[in-house]
């Protein structure tokens, strides 16, 4: 929850630095910051998946 808090913090001030937000709608940060989030937890756990898998099949061939 505090990566997701902080994410949302840096994004909202990098986008009002840029002009990607303005006041009326700063809300949109949080929702583009927790769909990146979500989908970067997926990749993570399939990759991690993955090479725990091959981390085993190494293993059992010793």
């Amino acid at each position: 929850m505090l990566k997701y808090i902080v994410a949302s913090a840096i994004v909202m001030l990098f986008g009002f630095v840029v002009g990607w937000f303005n006041q009326s709608n700063f809300w949109m940060a949080f929702v583009y910051v927790g769909v990146v989030l979500i989908l970067a937890y997926m990749v993570d756990a399939i990759k991690t998946r993955k090479d725990i898998e091959y981390i085993n099949s190494r293993i059992k061939k010793r």
